[in-house]
């Protein structure tokens, strides 16, 4: 579990120079699995218009009983989802699970 310290996963993070001397970003390899639950886009009403921006919802998990979720906004699709994968890292909780990799409900 990373807990909340964000510079563990950035040490994972590899920085490689991408086409323009931009740093290209890399997914981070840390036995988790991510998938995008919900892209929404959100409006904020003010003075001289409209503000656009884009609502992510992210679920981490290894498969192995670590979930997390999170949710985050930014002006593009792929950074809302990004730092969403980073705030579901953040808050990871242990499911229990059967012997047949289900978790017991009624």
């Amino acid at each position: 579990m990373l807990g909340k310290d964000i510079y563990v996963m950035d040490s994972k993070h590899k920085k490689s120079s991408g086409i323009g001397g931009k740093p290209k970003k890399d997914k981070i390899r840390d036995g988790f699995e991510e998938r995008v639950v919900q892209v929404r886009r959100v409006t904020k009403v003010v003075k001289g218009g409209k503000q656009l921006k884009f609502r992510a919802i992210v679920v981490v998990g290894d498969k192995q009983g670590n979930v997390g979720v999170g949710c985050a906004k930014a002006k593009e699709v792929v950074a809302a989802v990004q730092k969403s994968a980073i705030d579901a890292r953040r808050n990871i909780v242990q499911v229990p699970m059967t012997k047949y990799s289900t978790f017991p409900h009624r």
